[in-house]
C-alpha cells in the first residue's frame, strides 16, 4: 500500500519510450492525466497502466 499523498504515473501500454507518460502528485490530477495518457496509446481505456513513482 502506498503512503498516502505518493505520487504515481499513468502511461500508455503500448509505448516504450516517454510518449504519453505523466506523473500525478494529487489525486485531482487522475482524470485529466488519464485523459492525456489514452489520448496518446489511441487503443482504449484498457491500455493505460498506473505505476508507483519511484
Amino acid at each position: 500500500m502506498r503512503p498516502r499523498g505518493s505520487a504515481v504515473v499513468l502511461k500508455p501500454a503500448a509505448h516504450a519510450a516517454g510518449i504519453g507518460v505523466i506523473r500525478v502528485d494529487a489525486p485531482g490530477q487522475i482524470a485529466a492525466a488519464y485523459g492525456f495518457a489514452d489520448r496518446a496509446t489511441g487503443l482504449g481505456p484498457e491500455s493505460v497502466l498506473v505505476e508507483e513513482y519511484l
